[in-house]
């Protein structure tokens, strides 16, 4: 159970890495999208950036938590 929490927690840490990775390296990606609105005030740009990047972590701490429930079922709310 904390193997599949600590996977889920990892991979949101992946996704809120991807700016700097991605200017340190130049790879075209969501993080450059996301410094270029910043950098040029575009906010629909930014909250649009906000948001996948939250759905994505709920997402992986959803199935974080159904991976849970199916493998110890005394766990399942």
């Amino acid at each position: 159970m904390p193997l599949i929490r600590f996977i889920a927690l990892n991979t949101a840490w992946l996704l809120s890495g991807a700016v700097v990775v991605e200017v340190v390296f130049g790879v075209p990606g969501i993080g450059r999208v996301l410094l270029n609105a910043v950098n040029a005030d575009d906010f629909p740009t930014i909250q649009g950036c906000a948001m996948l990047t939250g759905f994505v972590v709920v997402l992986c701490f959803a199935i974080a938590q159904i991976a849970g429930a199916l493998i110890d079922p005394r766990t399942a709310e």
